[in-house]
Formats: C-alpha cells, structure tokens, sequence
C-alpha cells in the first residue's frame, strides 16, 4: 500500500485529511488546549535545561545574530526611534502612557519631513524630541513629541522650549515663536 501524496493546500488550511500533515494538523487543532498546557508544564519543570540550551546557542551564534539583528535595525530606523524613546521614557519614569510605534511615526512626519523649530527640511534624518524635556518631567506621550533636526534638538537638549527659543535670535520670525507667544514685533 503506498502512502497518500503530500496534501497541496497552503499550510494553515484545515487540508485534505488523507496526508500526514493534515492529520497532525487536524489533531492538533482538536487538541490544541491540552498540548499547550502539556508543553508549558514541560517547560516550567525543564526550564534550566531549557536556559542553557539558549545560552549555548547563542553563544555559538553570537556574532550571526548581532549581524542580523544590525541588518533589521537598518531596514527599520522608525521602529528602532520608536523602540528607543519606549526605553527612555520607561527608564526615566516619566508620567503618563508613551507614545506607541504609530503614533511616533506619525509625529515624525507630520510637518512633512520639516523640523519643528527651524523649518529645515531633513526628510529622513528627523528625530524626536519632547517639548518638556523628560529630564524636567516631560511625558513619553504624543503631545509631549515634535519632529525636530539633529542640530536643533542636541541644542535644546534638556531645556523648556520657551528658554532655548529665547536663546536662538535667528530663528525670530518662525512659526514655532508664534505658537508659543514668543513673537517680537517688527515695527515698520
């Protein structure tokens, strides 16, 4: 008697029930509950075992993993800005809830790729800064964040935005002065 051939539904259908695949499929979707707990209860009385298999792996592995891991981060910049402002915004306590992914996203674009302050357009090499700084109490949420130039943002660093605008006479006429009241009158 030969064996039935390899089912050719796309993996995750239910299949046709005859090959192999499909009847392990099958019983793991009817059994998926109890092979779960079977497989934590596993886990927890193994898990030094487990521990160490991990470690030694990436010990192996070490070099090929932080490769791919910079390789991602390359790929990724927005997910890594926003994964970083998460770390800080946690490691300082700040209050309040931080800004998800999406969001931070959506705060570096839209002033369209144009920083905040000065109005250069940096496109890419945008980053984020807090109005109130979190050094000062600022929160990680959205209406603490602004698309800001690097050379912007490293000079305001942990100061209140009104003190760093006071501070930088050429940038007198931008609109960022207006929002914040900071518009000296030219007299004409």
């Amino acid at each position: 008697m030969s064996q039935p051939p390899s089912c050719k539904k796309p993996r995750g259908s239910v299949g046709c029930g005859t090959c192999r695949r499909c009847k392990l499929h099958l019983y793991y979707l009817k059994n998926k509950q109890r092979l779960l707990q079977k497989t934590n209860a596993y886990y927890k009385e193994n898990k030094g075992i487990f521990k160490k298999l991990n470690a030694d792996w990436y010990r192996r592995n070490k070099t090929s993993r932080i490769e791919k891991v910079k390789a991602w981060e390359a790929k990724n910049p927005d997910y890594v800005r926003a994964k970083n402002h998460r770390r800080r915004t946690y490691k300082l306590n700040s209050p309040g809830v931080p800004a998800t992914k999406n969001e931070i996203q959506e705060v570096l674009w839209s002033t369209g790729g144009r920083c905040w302050y000065c109005g250069a357009c940096v496109g890419d090499s945008i980053t984020i800064d807090h109005v109130v700084p979190l050094a000062r109490g600022g929160s990680g949420s959205r209406e603490n964040l602004v698309p800001a130039c690097k050379p912007c943002n490293s000079s305001k660093n942990a100061t209140l935005v009104t003190d760093w605008l006071l501070s930088k006479p050429e940038l007198e006429f931008n609109p960022c002065k207006k929002r914040y009241g900071l518009m000296t009158r030219v007299e004409g």
